[in-house]
């Protein structure tokens, strides 16, 4: 589905997530305790989230914000004692969030909400909001950010990921899917900064995060299963290598050529 921009600068619109969500199987909730290189990317993601809680006492209040079929939201309140919310404006993604928690048999809250008309009771209630590919579909980045920082609480902290559509992971997804790349504004760790630091927040760390990941690439393009079955396998296998390199400390860091993801921590001024 190609994608229409609307008023608010938001180049997916509901629409287009509605038609997404409504097709995709429902993913597992995320365990960092599963081992072997598959859930490389989640135990990594798992060390991240682990420093951005740190210092905030057990039943911190946790926002997923463009929360649609989260796998995260159980891990969240099982894994990191949160109480956990997650907002986000596709129905279809908010039925199948709220699935994956009753699955996990976590209890949470998901909120079917626009996040610039966030209800009343979620501004200033949250110490942890976080948001992962989500950004970075608003022309206006800042604005986007500054709706996120509103749900903090004084002294909360804000983690945006965004996918790394600069480098070859952004030229990849141009060529095997180039509807997909124009709802992305490519954004590096120093524009996501800026963008946090113009919403009034304070920037606590920004970079790019893993080595290489080439799941980050949706091949929408690709026609016909073998094209499909070979791109999976080609994916599957070297980023399994990739990652097997990196945790070896035989391949670069996180680096703005092979990352696939981008992030911000900030908080907001006590």
């Amino acid at each position: 589905m190609t994608a229409t921009k609307d008023e608010s600068g938001d180049r997916a619109t509901v629409a287009y997530w509605d038609e997404q969500w409504s097709h995709e199987s429902l993913p597992a909730a995320a365990d960092p305790r599963l081992p072997g290189l598959g859930n490389y990317v989640v135990r990594e993601f798992d060390r991240l989230f682990r420093r951005v809680v740190t210092g905030y006492a057990p039943g911190a209040r946790l926002a997923e914000v463009g929360c649609a079929q989260s796998a995260w939201l159980p891990y969240f309140a099982k894994d990191l004692g949160c109480r956990v919310t997650g907002i986000d404006y596709s129905p279809p993604g908010c039925a199948k969030a709220e699935s994956i928690l009753r699955k996990a048999g976590v209890e949470g809250e998901v909120v079917c909400a626009d996040m610039f008309d966030a209800p009343e009771h979620l501004l200033g209630a949250f110490d942890v909001v976080t948001s992962f590919g989500l950004v970075e579909h608003f022309d206006d980045t800042a604005k986007a950010i500054t709706a996120l920082g509103r749900l903090l609480a004084p002294g909360g902290a804000l983690l945006t990921v965004v996918p790394n559509m600069n480098g070859l992971p952004g030229l990849l997804q141009k060529v095997t899917g180039p509807e997909v790349y124009d709802v992305h504004v490519p954004l590096t760790p120093s524009q996501l900064a800026h963008a946090h630091d113009g919403s009034g927040l304070k920037v606590v760390e920004s970079g790019y995060f893993l080595a290489s990941s080439w799941y980050v690439v949706n091949a929408s393009r690709l026609r016909g299963r073998a094209a499909k079955a070979s791109w999976r396998y080609a994916v599957a296998l070297t980023s399994r290598v990739g990652w097997a390199l990196e945790s070896s400390g035989w391949a670069p860091g996180p680096n703005r050529w092979t990352s696939p993801y981008a992030y911000t921590v900030a908080r907001r001024p006590a």
